[in-house]
C-alpha cells in the first residue's frame, strides 16, 4: 500500500513539472485579442512589407482567411486584430499565411492557445495540480474515517443493545458529503481538461462521468434521506424496547 501511494505521488508530481515546463503564447477566451508577427529581416520590415495570414480553430472551422496584416509604426512586426466573436474557441489555433518583403517571403506558421482565464499554461497547470492534491488527499480522509467509524449502536459483551451511538450518524453524514466531494473533484478535472489543450482528449470522458453523477446526485440524496428516517425509526423503536423492559423491571420489584 505504501508503494501505490509513493508512485501516485510520483505521477502528481511528474505531471505538475510537465505542465510548469510548456510555454506557449496565450488569450483569454471571449476577448479581444491582437496576434503578432515578427517581421522576416532580423525583426525589421520595409514600408512595402505585405502579410497575409489565415487561422483555424482547434475544430478545424476558419476564423479568419487571406486575412492582410496591419503593420506596427515601428515597422517591427505586423498584428491581426481578432473580435470577442472570433476569439470564441478553447483550445490551441493554427496561424498559417506568408509575409512578402521584396525578394525575400516568409512563411507563417505557428500556434497559440486559447484558455478561459488566459493565463499561461504553467500557471493554470500548478493551480489545477494544486486544488486536485488538496481534493483527492480530502477524498482519501473522508474515506478513511468512513471506513474507520462504526456502523453499529452501542452492546455490551452478549451483544444486547445497550445505546444509540452518536458516531454512527456521523458516519451517515460524512457518506453524504463524500458524494459531493467526489463530484466536485470529478468538476475540477473536467474544468482542467477544457482548459489545458494538452489534456483536452479527456474532457468528453471525465465531462461524461460529471455528467452522470450531477443527474444521480437527486436520487443519492433521497436514498440518505430515506436512509436516515429508517434509522431514527429502528434507533426509536431499541430505545422504546428499553423503556419498556426498563419499566417491566421497576413494576416486578414493586
Amino acid at each position: 500500500m505504501q508503494l501505490v501511494h509513493k508512485n501516485l505521488l510520483v505521477f502528481l508530481f511528474v505531471g505538475i513539472f510537465l505542465l510548469t515546463s510548456i510555454s506557449t503564447t496565450i488569450y483569454k477566451v471571449n476577448t479581444t485579442i491582437q496576434v503578432p508577427i515578427v517581421c522576416v529581416n532580423a525583426g525589421f520590415c520595409s514600408s512595402s512589407t505585405v502579410c497575409n495570414l489565415s487561422i483555424f480553430a482547434p475544430n478545424g472551422d476558419t476564423v479568419i482567411s487571406g486575412v492582410q496584416a496591419t503593420q506596427s509604426t515601428d515597422l517591427a512586426f505586423f498584428n491581426v486584430t481578432l473580435n470577442s466573436t472570433q476569439n470564441s474557441n478553447l483550445g490551441e489555433h493554427q496561424v498559417g499565411g506568408f509575409c512578402k518583403d521584396g525578394s525575400v517571403t516568409q512563411l507563417i506558421d505557428f500556434k497559440y492557445d486559447v484558455t478561459t482565464f488566459g493565463t499561461l499554461i504553467s500557471n493554470s497547470g500548478v493551480l489545477y495540480a494544486v486544488l486536485l492534491l488538496i481534493l483527492f488527499f480530502m477524498d482519501l480522509l473522508i474515506f478513511y474515517i468512513i471506513f474507520r467509524l462504526s456502523p453499529e449502536n452501542f452492546r455490551d459483551e452478549e451483544g444486547e443493545f445497550v445505546g444509540i451511538s452518536i458516531v454512527k450518524y456521523v458516519r451517515m453524514v460524512l457518506i453524504g458529503i463524500s458524494y459531493g466531494l467526489v463530484l466536485l473533484t470529478f468538476n475540477l478535472m473536467n474544468a482542467a481538461a477544457t482548459t489545458l489543450s494538452q489534456i483536452s482528449q479527456f474532457s468528453g470522458i471525465i465531462g461524461g462521468l460529471f455528467s452522470l453523477m450531477l443527474n444521480g446526485s437527486w436520487i443519492w440524496t433521497i436514498v440518505m434521506v430515506i436512509w436516515f428516517v429508517i434509522t431514527i425509526w429502528k434507533d426509536g423503536n431499541l430505545i422504546k424496547a428499553i423503556a419498556s423492559k426498563f419499566d417491566e423491571g421497576l413494576n416486578h420489584n414493586g
